[in-house]
């Protein structure tokens, strides 16, 4: 494996842990009103699951769509800043996509 994926999996991993916890602290309140309302352990841990998964799908669907319209952007300003006259494609890399999701949905 690639040393600088290797480096991106540990940031992401620890990134997510991170942002997961902190919002599971913000919504105390929250989950110990459903669990007053009746809601069991299990109901619940689903439905946050369910939720995370949710969040997951949409992060990851926005965020390969908002790299690949940045990456244009970043080669047509580098195209511009070396005064080249060449036109800029959209560059996608499939495996790139593929290495993307497979990170984060380990981290989810």
């Amino acid at each position: 494996m690639n040393l600088a994926l290797v480096v991106i999996l540990l940031f992401s991993v620890t990134f997510l842990i991170y942002l997961n916890t902190l919002r599971m602290q913000r919504r105390t309140r929250e989950l110990g009103l459903y669990r007053l309302m009746g809601l069991t352990r299990a109901q619940l841990t689903g439905s946050l699951i369910v939720e995370s998964l949710m969040v997951g799908a949409v992060t990851v669907v926005a965020g390969i769509a908002l790299g690949i319209l940045v990456s244009k952007l970043f080669a047509m300003i580098l195209v511009r800043m070396l005064h080249l006259h060449l036109s800029v494609g959209l560059l996608v890399s499939g495996r790139a996509i593929r290495d993307v999701v497979v990170i984060l949905a380990s981290c989810t």
